[in-house]
């Protein structure tokens, strides 16, 4: 029970430092105030539900590529510097293994283990180069089998802007064609108190189909 229970952490530790959730919280936030920032501003410009709905969809594409792009880039830079470390340490190890002992003799003593045990619980681990690499990865709260995924990571944030973005968008598919009054310029009844000729008047119609001159 303890050893089943041990490794579902280990599972979802390593999901986690992977950083596909993180990609995907900054996914779903940013799709959503993206395109409800931009429905928002394009349906406040003009009338027709068409435009607003086009306008969204160029929104959530470009969006969700260019997050994924970002996480990519981001995640496999990250883990190149990460691996580079672990590189120098393995390098270290072949040139100086007594430090490198130290290093680790130090670690296992922070984790509460008396100095002759940590010491002797050193040298062991320090006479098997991967092992000696993944204590020295954990003792600078790395995974060493989990440093990063960019695909995941890509494709997290990816899937989770355009489901974010779609939410404020979903509306509008089953919208009629306008949802606005329209606006006319009509001529004003001349009145006695003003100079000769007519003067034109912005009005707002109160329905779609009110009418574009004078009656």
């Amino acid at each position: 029970m303890a050893a089943g229970v041990e490794v579902e952490a280990q599972r979802r530790a390593r999901q986690v430092q992977s950083g596909a959730a993180r990609a995907a919280v900054l996914g779903v936030s940013d799709g959503l105030v993206t395109n409800v920032s931009l429905i928002l501003g394009v349906a406040g410009a003009q009338s027709s539900s068409k435009v607003v709905l086009l306008a969204g969809l160029a929104s959530l594409v470009a969006g969700a590529f260019s997050m994924a792009v970002g996480e990519y880039v981001s995640i496999a830079a990250q883990v190149e510097l990460l691996q580079s470390l672990l590189s120098e340490f393995r390098e270290h190890l072949q040139k100086n293994p007594e430090d490198a002992r130290e290093q680790l003799e130090y670690f296992i003593q922070r984790g509460g283990v008396q100095q002759a045990t940590a010491h002797n619980a050193s040298k062991q681990i320090a006479m098997i180069p991967d092992r000696a690499l993944a204590v020295y990865a954990r003792s600078l709260g790395l995974d060493p089998e989990e440093l990063g995924s960019p695909w995941r990571s890509a494709l997290s944030s990816l899937f989770t802007f355009a489901g974010g973005a779609l939410v404020p968008l979903a509306p509008w598919f089953f919208t009629s064609a306008s949802m606005h009054p329209r606006f006319h310029w009509v001529s004003a009844p001349e009145q006695p108190s003003r100079s000769a000729g007519s003067s034109a008047t912005w009005v707002a119609a109160t329905s779609p189909g009110a009418p574009s001159g004078n009656s």
